[in-house]
């Protein structure tokens, strides 16, 4: 029986290896820019959504509070019309859409400005109207800022001011103010001018 020469393994081995070699060529995965492993940016995240707690909705202004920085601006505004003068009455005017405001300078003369509702600016006036000192004795009686009345006003009926006038009842000053609920509904009251006191 004639024996056959067996084959050589080298062939095989070496193609084996040539494979291999170049399989890990191919799968390199190291930067080839020159930046260092720990020199290359994380892949990037999407965006998340931040995960605190949620904005609280606006409070809601208490009811006093809904126009009576509107209306103490309306008044400073139509006394700066006027030099040196001093309020008198002051009525929501046109369904709330302005403040018809009347301030007597110091010689007695009442004037009348119309100021927009939010109190910025003045719409007509001030336009001079009449002269007389009983307006005068009336403003000089008005010891308590306008701001303290209108304070006093809505602490007793809050709501929306929508007349404050200065009169005489009973020998004493006092402010007439009428105040609308949110429900519209109308509370008429006196605040004495010199004590700020609500006269029942």
């Amino acid at each position: 029986m004639q024996k056959h020469p067996r084959p050589r393994a080298v062939p095989v081995i070496l193609a084996a290896f040539i494979s291999l070699a170049g399989a890990g060529c191919a799968g390199n995965t190291e930067p080839t820019s020159g930046q260092d492993a720990s020199e290359v940016p994380p892949p990037a995240e999407e965006p998340q959504e931040e995960q605190g707690n949620p904005t609280p909705p606006a409070q809601a202004e208490p009811v006093s509070g809904d126009d009576s920085e509107a209306l103490l601006r309306a008044i400073a505004t139509a006394i700066s019309a006027v030099p040196d003068s001093r309020l008198y009455s002051v009525d929501s005017e046109d369904d709330a859409t302005a403040w018809e405001i009347e301030t007597i300078d110091p010689s007695g003369t009442k004037f009348e400005t119309l100021v927009s509702s939010d109190g910025s600016q003045i719409i007509d006036g001030p336009e001079r109207e009449s002269s007389d000192s009983e307006y005068l004795q009336k403003v000089d009686a008005a010891a308590i800022s306008v701001s303290e009345i209108v304070a006093a006003a809505l602490a007793h009926s809050p709501g929306r001011i929508l007349e404050l006038e200065l009169d005489e009842e009973e020998g004493a000053i006092v402010w007439e103010v009428e105040v609308a609920d949110t429900r519209g509904r109308t509370t008429e009251f006196d605040i004495d001018a010199a004590t700020g006191e609500v006269i029942p």
